[in-house]
């Protein structure tokens, strides 16, 4: 009798099983031509049933066959309740019906009953049971066909297991069967899904070896693997292949090469097999024109992204447009800065019904950022509840880096403040963003609460981050605290950079501390770092020693500065020779100094040549 199995150890235990039933000296003898007839209606009933993806009713007729007992169920049979279970997605079920109902009724399984069940595992996702299906095949001493090794490939395929689908290739091959086009088709399909290009490519080649022409199928699926990985010279050149061998590529081929030049960044090459297409009577579908915008917007072409749109809005072309398309278009306004058509295309959006998004929203965020439009930016902010949308953490960095940008550090650190209220965690961007508000603001009493609380909430601290609360204090003539934080970003895990030495140098410079100018200053021209002191970081020091009336130290840094092949600049030789040791002709010839520093100020003062 039929029932439901609660674990998959019934391929486990099935070998006993079938040996005690096929043992069975009570089994009746060939059936009558009555019963034949009875069994042709039972199967016919029963594939009927199943390929209308009725399982249940199909097996309700087999559990009513067993129960009778008056018909000797015989492998056509139990084949067909198998494949019916296979169609429903049943594999459990298969294969109770392969290894139990079957055993207990002395049946052997056939190559047909083995690949029925292999392809209710297959359908369902389930390729290493397909795999053990192959192992009990030669257990039971049942040959694999091609239909055995189609069905397993199509499982790898399906799983993209491209490794396995190869190997079980190779042993087709090896076992004299002629692989066909859907043998090598999933094969193909099995390294796209895995994003193996060269696979793919190596697949298609083999066919034209084993004397098996490709059709439309098997060239789209290779062109899709090199699209998904990025390979548009390898894609393009399959295209051109295609229609210098007679084939006729599709709406399909065009669309994976032209995606493949979208993901490189390859929009002329993209436009190229636009207008092949067109040559070949096949016009650009909504998805071809979409990558068309797409490619644009990688490329930081806006003007052609925004004509691409225009073409797509043709009455005469019938294209829908779609959000996706119109947010590409977007982006690539927002990466090239041109924030008022940004603000158009989106108020486009909304006219016609496309309903913008919160990536709608993010972008043209960005994209007034990017402008130093705040008020903007604060404005889509505040506006995204009206529409029904929840602005997310991306819309408030954007939006903090354009108050940064404009000066207005307190919105910044309003917006940065209001995030944890509405359960939004800061990131690394976040706290640049109100860092750099803070740096601008010169308000480092608000840098070093931030630090602290990004401490607290054990935020991720970035040198650009550390770097601004630095340079805050700079500008707030801080120069403890900047020194403090310095030594902070040494002991960590962070990368130093000549920006942090230069900050602090800044900070100490009018201070009076000129020792400890000089200690940064040499901590900067140490071998072990991989930066070198520029024309900041010496004028930074000199001013040190210029404000600590110390004419020697300047000098010789004078000096090392034109030994390094630093031309120092107005302002470097401005702090030596405001020194009043140096004004009185100590250690150098005031003439030779004023004349450096009148050839600085001419060159600096005349105009570009």
């Amino acid at each position: 009798m039929l029932t439901t199995p609660s674990s998959m150890g019934v391929v486990a235990s099935s070998t006993g099983l079938a040996a005690c039933a096929m043992r069975d000296p009570l089994r009746p003898g060939p059936p009558s031509s009555q019963q034949r007839t009875a069994l042709q209606q039972l199967t016919a009933s029963m594939t009927a049933l199943g390929r209308q993806q009725l399982w249940k009713e199909a097996l309700a007729l087999l559990q009513a066959a067993q129960e009778k007992r008056d018909l000797v169920l015989n492998v056509v049979v139990y084949s067909t309740a198998i494949n019916a279970c296979g169609r429903g997605r049943e594999w459990q079920r298969a294969l109770w019906i392969l290894f139990v109902d079957m055993a207990r009724e002395g049946l052997v399984p056939n190559q047909i009953v083995f690949n029925s069940a292999m392809s209710a595992c297959q359908k369902d996702g389930r390729w290493q049971l397909a795999v053990a299906m192959l192992d009990r095949m030669r257990e039971t001493g049942v040959t694999p066909d091609l239909v055995t090794y189609n069905t397993l490939l199509s499982a790898c395929e399906r799983a993209a297991q491209w490794a396995q689908a190869q190997h079980f290739l190779a042993q087709a091959r090896a076992r004299n069967l002629q692989p066909d086009v859907f043998t090598f088709g999933a094969a193909i399909s099995a390294c796209e899904k895995g994003h193996e290009w060269d696979q793919a490519l190596g697949v298609l080649q083999q066919m034209s070896f084993y004397g098996v022409e490709p059709n439309s199928i098997n060239i789209n699926g290779a062109l899709s693997a090199c699209e998904k990985c990025g390979r548009w010279e390898q894609g393009v050149r399959l295209l051109a292949r295609m229609r210098s061998e007679q084939h006729q590529p599709d709406a399909v081929t065009y669309s994976a090469a032209l995606s493949a030049c979208e993901k490189s960044r390859q929009w002329q090459r993209a436009l190229a097999v636009a207008v092949m297409a067109a040559q070949c009577g096949i016009h650009c579908d909504v998805i071809m024109q979409s990558a068309l915008v797409s490619s644009c917007e990688k490329s930081l072409r806006w003007e052609a992204a925004l004509g691409h749109l225009q073409e797509m809005r043709d009455p005469l072309r019938r294209l829908r447009l779609d959000l996706i398309t119109q947010n590409a278009a977007i982006s690539a306004c927002e990466k090239c800065h041109q924030w008022s058509w940004a603000l158009h295309l989106l108020a486009e959006a909304e006219s016609v019904s496309l309903s913008p998004n919160v990536i709608t929203y993010n972008a043209v965020a960005s994209a007034c950022e990017k402008g130093r439009q705040w008020e903007l930016a604060l404005a889509l902010l505040t506006g995204m509840p009206k529409k029904m949308l929840r602005p997310d953490l991306v819309t408030f960095n954007a939006v903090m880096s354009a108050a940064a940008a404009g000066r207005r550090w307190e919105v910044a650190l309003g917006l940065f403040s209001s995030l944890t209220g509405r359960d939004l965690v800061p990131d690394v961007i976040s706290l640049g963003a109100a860092m750099s508000a803070c740096e601008a603001g010169a308000r480092w009493e608000a840098a070093v609460l931030l630090l602290a609380d990004s401490v607290r909430m054990q935020l991720e601290l970035s040198a650009i981050v550390c770097n601004s609360a630095i340079s805050a204090c700079e500008k707030a003539k801080n120069w403890e605290l900047a020194l403090s934080l310095l030594r902070q970003m040494q002991g960590s895990s962070l990368e130093m950079s000549l920006i942090s030495f230069n900050s602090a140098l800044s900070a100490i410079e009018h201070s009076g501390n000129w020792q400890l100018a000089l200690v940064l200053l040499q901590e900067v021209l140490s071998p072990d770092n991989c930066f070198q002191a520029d024309k900041l970081t010496y004028g930074a020091a000199i001013g040190a020693c210029q404000s600590g009336r110390q004419w020697v130290p300047a000098l010789s840094l004078l000096g090392q500065m034109r030994r390094s092949e630093l031309l120092p600049d107005i302002v470097a030789l401005g702090a030596t020779a405001s020194i009043p040791e140096v004004q009185s002709g100590e250690g150098l010839v005031l003439p030779e100094l004023l004349a450096e520093v009148s050839c600085e100020g001419l060159r600096r003062l005349s105009p570009a040549q």
